[in-house]
């Protein structure tokens, strides 16, 4: 047998690509994600794996009311159901608009309790609400969230004059229950899930049917419009001159998605198809993408017309989870389904052209589950990256895209008393006053990202972990004398949150001393299907930026895999890695 010295690890610092069976690749960065590092220096590092940052609350929404200060009564409820940042308000700045439980906030750059203001109640639980504006001198919120009505209110309107106009949605004429031959009787709306801007006109799906309604320039904005004045017939009426034609004046609002004659305003975009539009978006104001359970599409709108225009793109990829449909900077992402996409995670930029960014090892492991259905995404921009986020709530599971490097990771949120991991609680991400914020899934509490803060809103920790792709050495036993990684050893601020069993607990020098951050260990011999736990090793105390933090006499292996965690409320940094090992009698 003969020692070797200096063996670089494959790929310490890398993404998720855990395959079906672990001997192909057992390979997890949990709340860890790669960041290139452009030195120059590819012989120490041009990659590192980095930690999420943590977040902390900031505000708690009751019944009625908001606090700054945690309480069981703000705490508990349905959690987020979405976050919109609006281009104005009466103040000239932006403020956040954010549903909780059943409840719509306005909340201001301040995020002071006292400044929430609550606007109104919202049905469906745990259905999340889709925002829009309907754009013009008086701009309107509008939101969809699974009903037949748009909630609507007004962006520039006083806290004192604020409230929730309900808006009921259109009539489909391709309902069944609105086939009577006597219109008066068809009265039942779409529902609708989804909800863009275009041109300064609202766009709502029929998520039960196959058509998109458009609304009239600047819509819901109140007062009166002129429209023509029908007879019973529905033609137009004219001046005793005979061509000019008698308008008559309505409330805007009742007009909000009809045209002059009184006519819905619709396309239906999947005829070719004939699928139900179950989700849509909207890219750079002027291409909607509209997807259906098998297929997609992509439309245009004029300015000068105002009417939806299929572009001849999209293809044979549908959509599996209606809420998995995010936008991140100028591209799309969801979860596919149909005969060309099933069980992919897509992504779609202006040219229309879809493409795959999810591992096949991701497409099983979706695959494996017994429900997808219920999967919702959310895209946002933090610190260099763009990230899109999918969460399977049933499956508790989260996966997490990064643009940027072309790689996944997985997050999660601890719980400490039981010792799992669950899906990542934070939501609906959001950029507002230079800063990022999310909803909480399981509560009323809207959080902000701090950074190098690693622990969650509560002060639960947040577990990062890394596990290596599978070490061989030619296929041939050996063994592993010591592992060793390099982070960032010696750079934690704190001073003794722990004891130190090991050290004398006596003396001004211990007090001083600070604490060693530890690093847990698991070794895997057989390719990661079984494991044994190694003796932590430690990131040194503050100041001790030469302390190794290396793990010894792991054992022998043919297929090694290593795994190593941290949930000590520190930064962690991962730059590479290397192991010292002696070969077994090869063949």
């Amino acid at each position: 047998m003969s020692e070797n010295y200096g063996i670089e690890l494959p790929s310490i610092v890398g993404g998720s690509y855990e395959g079906r069976f672990k001997v192909v690749s057992p390979e997890i960065s949990l709340n860890m994600f790669v960041e290139p590092v452009n030195t120059g220096n590819n012989g120490y590092t041009d990659k590192i794996l980095k930690s999420i940052d943590g977040n902390e609350a900031v505000l708690y929404f009751g019944e009625t009311e908001a606090s700054n200060e945690p309480n069981e009564d703000f705490t508990f409820g349905v959690g987020c159901r979405g976050l919109y940042t609006s281009s104005s308000s009466p103040e000239g700045v932006p403020y956040m608009y954010a549903v909780f439980d059943k409840s719509l906030w306005r909340i201001k750059p301040n995020m002071k309790a006292e400044s929430c203001i609550k606007i109104g109640g919202i049905e469906a639980v745990k259905q999340p609400v889709r925002f829009a504006e309907s754009g013009g001198v008086n701009s309107q919120l509008c939101m969809a969230f699974g009903a037949t009505n748009t909630l609507v209110c007004g962006l520039l309107d006083t806290d004192a004059d604020v409230h929730l106009q309900v808006i009921r949605n259109p009539i489909n004429p391709y309902n069944p229950f609105n086939q009577n031959s006597n219109p008066e009787l068809n009265t039942t709306p779409c529902r609708s899930t989804h909800i863009v801007e275009m041109k300064s006109r609202i766009l709502i799906n029929d998520a039960d049917y196959g058509q998109v309604f458009i609304s009239r320039v600047g819509a819901f904005q109140g007062g009166t419009i002129k429209v023509y004045d029908l007879d019973a017939d529905g033609k137009i009426q004219y001046e005793r001159d005979g061509y000019t034609p008698k308008y008559k004046e309505v409330f805007a609002n009742e007009w909000g998605w009809k045209d002059d004659r009184g006519a819905y305003m619709y396309y239906t975009p999947l005829s070719d198809t004939g699928d139900k539009v179950l989700a849509m978006e909207c890219i750079n104001n002027g291409t909607l993408f509209v997807f259906g359970s098998h297929s997609y599409a992509v439309l245009t709108m004029e300015d000068s017309e105002y009417q939806l225009k299929n572009t001849l793109m999209g293809n044979n990829i549908g959509i599996a989870a209606p809420q998995s449909l995010a936008k991140t900077e100028n591209e799309l992402c969801w979860l596919g389904s149909g005969d060309d996409g099933h069980n992919g995670i897509w992504s779609v930029a202006l040219d229309g052209k879809p493409k795959k960014i999810s591992t096949f090892a991701l497409d099983r492991e979706i695959q494996a589950m017994d429900v997808t259905e219920d999967a919702f995404g959310f895209g946002y921009n933090y610190a260099g990256h763009h990230f899109y986020v999918i969460t399977f709530p049933a499956a508790d599971k989260t996966f997490v895209y990064d643009f940027d490097t072309q790689l996944w990771h997985n997050r999660s949120t601890r719980d400490a008393l039981l010792d799992i991991d669950h899906f990542w609680f934070p939501v609906f991400a959001h950029q507002f006053n230079g800063k990022v914020y999310l909803g909480n899934y399981e509560n009323n509490c809207l959080m902000k990202v701090v950074e190098n803060k690693h622990t969650e809103w509560d002060g639960r920790p947040i577990r990062r972990l890394r596990r290596t792709p599978i070490i061989v050495s030619d296929l041939t036993n050996f063994i592993v004398n010591e592992f060793r990684i390099e982070c960032n050893v010696g750079t934690t601020p704190y001073e003794n949150p722990f004891s130190d069993m090991s050290v004398d607990h006596t003396g001004e020098a211990w007090q001083n001393a600070g604490y060693k951050p530890a690093v847990m260990g698991r070794f895997s011999a057989d390719g990661g299907n079984t494991w044994q736990d190694l003796n932590d090793a430690f990131m040194g105390r503050t100041g001790e930026y030469d302390y190794l933090c290396q793990f010894l006499g792991l054992g022998m292996a043919r297929l090694g895999v290593i795994e190593v965690s941290l949930t000590a409320p520190v930064d962690w940094v991962i730059t590479n890695s290397k192991i010292r090992y002696t070969r077994t009698r090869g063949f």
